[in-house]
């Protein structure tokens, strides 16, 4: 397959947020919540999330002076 045919994941205007993070999937976030709690300092100056979809998991940044998602 060649980079021109690669289908590009576009979540502008899409349902995702609601749709696959229903309540039955509210134990994965859970669990990703209280590892990037302890994994992460709570403040700071930069912090960068690569793979951040939808930016789920953003409020978790909040005492971040620069917060970067791709």
């Amino acid at each position: 397959m060649s980079d021109r045919e690669r289908p590009v994941c576009n979540y502008e205007g899409s349902r995702y947020s609601t749709e696959f993070w229903t309540t039955s999937r509210s134990y994965e976030d859970g669990a990703e919540r209280i590892a990037l709690r302890h994994l992460l300092p709570p403040r700071g100056r930069r912090l960068l999330e690569i793979g951040a979809g939808f930016g789920r998991l953003v409020d978790l940044y909040q005492g971040y002076d620069t917060v970067v998602l791709l």
